[in-house]
């Protein structure tokens, strides 16, 4: 074979050092004598090509030639291919044995496509593909293609290749168009056109989705009539091939209407998505409606192929079709990506719904800082007696298990408490603003848009930093007053000298883990939204304020009760399972590590600003101006910090990523967010004296 090539090239490329290892690889897959030799042959010879300098092109080409993968390799491969025919035809035999035995029907319906196993089946086949070997000997041509593109880089390489080089290749490498192969494909892409629309039928008809969808008989389904209109396209496609001994494109009414249905398909899928933005949303629908709209997204493809005569402009609907099955069967073996896709539009629903919590939250001007400032002091003195019922339980004989349910009842009731008399926990808020904010950023659009979040911005800061210091002043003042109190009726200490000092001690910033349980914290507090947020999509889901309003209880006590009934579970249920989450979460993680053997603890800033004024308040002296203080009063700092950023962090990283917000304006946005904090900091504490003053006139 290499006499074959030097032979065809002129002179001076006859002693090319690169061309003996390319004739070795091309006489290897030329002679392979089965389909698993001939596939890890072909493998090799891409390889090859993939190695070595990059093309040099003239001008402005010259960058996109090199972003394409375009080598000097390839090119040699291209060049000895049309010079060679020999060498051509040998190659060209090799690939028609290749394709003779191969499924690619399975490639073009499989290769992508969410698997009806539903999330937990995908997750776990996906798992074990990477676990366990596979053999070569398959017919299936997903596998080939998995060879062929193995990592990230070798596909994105393939998706930049210019068109007219993948025409080229096609011309050199594919058999002629008298050869069998092309027969055989275009059976099999007819083939897989059927299968997906049998996909789309039994997918877009089954009872999850048509219970969203319009109200109309089965067989008005655009889903149902999808499948007869393909068939009608390509019993025409066929009569006109017969009759006019060639390939020919359709442009009759069966082309016309087979468009018209999948418009029909998309514009049910549109309303789908509206009914789930309002009713909630589940893993399964979105694993439906992914696997609809890449099925009609193929379709519309592969319908472009077969009514397109061959030539370039079919090459480039090829290379588009492949480009996507190479892209989706790398992206089919990744478990990010599943947990990314499936789980974004579960998150975008939690994260809408607690920007929309998010927004009472903010104060906009004097009246609302205000009230919220007694808000938040009210919640100061819910606190004080959360922290007494908190210390006094500590002495219930039990075991550390039995001591974190406690708590958490304990947590869970007051922050309850605090919800249903709308008062104010300065930490909840971060989790639920952060969302508002990206919710904004995602919405608004306009050259201004960043500059008026960043005002935003500022006044979460404003509520934040108020809602904080009426919290942690109250709370302080009233666990001073409680243990007076306490001290006057009893005529004894509400802690012992032992309990009070452990307890400031541990909330000393150098000598204990206060830095890292207030960022643990911090965790905490914006898991818990996401837990409220996910509770309210479920209840929305399985309509069960709608369960409460119709359950035959009403016949009994009244059907406009059960009404009113549905309706707070409703309005309240996210807050409801926020709530109760929190509280038990701080109640149990100090149990979980004990459990595990590690010493975990959590921080709150507000409860242990009621932790270590209730200890000062059982002590005797001025510890007011003693060192320990000092140092318990800058843990109380850092948790306010920490519990604050980390939630807050947290949200918005989230909140960014489901609602997919642009990178650049991410960028933008902390670019001025950053100048606004040098140039005018005291924006981000206290309202702009002359927007308070302006309101005031």
């Amino acid at each position: 074979m290499l006499s074959d090539l030097r032979n065809a090239l002129h002179p001076s490329q006859q002693e090319d050092p690169l061309l003996p290892p390319l004739a070795g690889l091309l006489k290897a897959f030329a002679d392979a004598t089965d389909s698993a030799e001939r596939l890890e042959r072909w493998v090799d010879l891409l390889d090859w090509t993939r190695e070595g300098a990059h093309v040099h092109a003239q001008g402005d080409d010259e960058g996109a030639q090199l972003a394409s993968g375009d080598t000097v390799r390839l090119r040699l491969l291209l060049h000895v291919l049309e010079s060679c025919s020999p060498v051509r035809l040998s190659i060209q035999a090799a690939v028609a044995a290749l394709f003779a035995g191969a499924d690619a029907s399975s490639l073009i319906t499989e290769a992508g496509m969410p698997s009806e196993r539903g999330f937990l089946g995908e997750a776990s086949s996906r798992l074990w593909s990477k676990l366990l070997p596979e053999p070569t000997d398959t017919p299936d041509m997903r596998q080939f293609l998995r060879r062929c593109y193995r990592t990230r880089a070798q596909v994105s390489r393939f998706q930049r290749w210019p068109p007219e080089l993948f025409h080229r290749i096609v011309v050199v490498v594919m058999p002629p168009a008298d050869s069998q192969t092309w027969v055989t494909l275009r059976r099999s892409v007819t083939d897989a056109v059927h299968l997906l629309c049998i996909r789309v039928k039994s997918q877009g008809l089954s009872p999850i989705l048509r219970s969203r969808s319009h109200e109309v008989p089965v067989t008005e389904s655009p889903f149902f009539k999808l499948a007869n209109a393909t068939a009608e396209l390509l019993a025409e496609r066929d009569r006109s091939a017969t009759q006019v001994g060639k390939e020919t494109p359709d442009d009759g009414a069966e082309l016309t209407a087979w468009q018209q249905a999948i418009a029909d398909c998309r514009a049910e899928l549109a309303e789908i998505e509206r009914q789930i933005q309002d009713e909630g949303v589940s893993i399964d629908i979105v694993f439906s409606l992914d696997l609809l709209d890449r099925c009609l997204t193929r379709l519309e493809l592969l319908g472009e192929i077969l009514l397109t005569l061959p030539g370039r402009e079919r090459s480039a609907l090829v290379q588009r079709l492949l480009t996507r099955l190479v892209y989706h069967l790398y992206q089919s073996r990744s478990l990010r990506d599943l947990a990314g896709t499936n789980l974004r539009l579960l998150y975008r629903r939690i994260v809408e719904r607690s920007g929309e919590t998010g927004e009472h939250y903010i104060a906009r001007d004097r009246g609302e800082y205000h009230h919220l400032l007694l808000a938040a002091a009210g919640g100061g003195v819910v606190m004080v007696a959360t922290t007494a019922l908190k210390l006094y339980a500590t002495d219930i004989p039990g075991s550390a298990f039995l001591h974190g349910v406690i708590y958490g009842v304990i947590y869970a009731v007051s922050f309850l408490i605090l919800h249903h008399l709308h008062l104010v926990l300065a930490t909840k808020q971060p989790a639920m603003t952060a969302a508002t904010v990206a919710t904004i950023l995602r919405e608004q659009r306009g050259a201004g848009r960043i500059d008026e979040i960043v005002d935003h911005i500022a006044r979460i800061c404003h509520s934040q930093l108020a809602a904080a210091i009426g919290n942690v002043v109250m709370v302080g003042l009233g666990a001073l007053a409680f243990t007076t109190i306490w001290q006057l009726v009893f005529g004894h200490a509400f802690l012992s000298q032992e309990t009070a000092q452990r307890t400031h001690e541990s909330l000393d910033p150098l000598s204990t883990g206060t830095v890292f349980f207030a960022a643990l914290t911090g965790v905490l507090l914006w898991l818990s939204s996401v837990i409220g947020g996910w509770i309210d999509n479920w209840s929305a889901w399985h309509r069960i304020h709608r369960g409460i309003a119709d359950h035959p209880l009403g016949k009994t006590i009244g059907r406009e009760r059960m009404i009113r009934w549905g309706k707070t579970w409703r309005r309240h249920i996210a807050a409801w399972g926020a709530n109760i989450s929190l509280g038990i979460m701080l109640g149990m993680v100090p149990a979980l590590g004990y459990f595990i053997g590690l010493p975990l603890e959590v921080r709150h800033v507000t409860l242990s600003t009621g932790l270590l004024f209730t200890a000062c308040g059982s002590l005797e002296g001025e510890w007011y101006s003693a060192t320990w203080f000092a140092l318990a009063v800058s843990g109380i700092i850092s948790m306010f910090v920490l519990n604050l950023s980390v939630s807050f962090a947290l949200s918005l990283w989230t909140a960014l990523r489901a609602l997919e917000v642009p990178a650049g304006d991410v960028r933008e946005l902390l670019r001025r967010l950053a100048w606004r904090m040098v140039t005018r900091p005291f924006d981000f504490i206290l309202p702009p004296w002359t927007a308070r003053r302006a309101r005031d006139l």
